[in-house]
């Protein structure tokens, strides 16, 4: 089984806010990000949506590198963040 590194991006720059990793579809992850913020979990990625959102910006998602395997997702997910 392989996994996923993404970004969660405000449309207003375009510029990743935040990197994860997932052994999900990253669109089944990206939905658990909008669903907890809707929720209203605390948080800095979710107030981070909230402030988006309170701007008048949509949130986006973009998938970064797909097929990792298991072992390597923490060593990639730190060298996406440090981008």
């Amino acid at each position: 089984m392989s996994g996923f590194i993404y970004c969660l991006y405000s449309s207003e720059d375009g510029v990743p806010r935040y990197v994860g990793r997932t052994n999900e579809k990253v669109s089944h992850r990206f939905k658990q990000h909008v669903t907890s913020a809707l929720e209203q979990e605390s948080g800095p990625v979710y107030d981070w949506i909230w402030s988006v959102w309170r701007d008048g910006h949509d949130i986006g998602v973009h998938t970064l590198q797909m097929g990792v395997v298991p072992k390597d997702m923490a060593m990639y997910e730190q060298y996406w963040i440090e981008q």
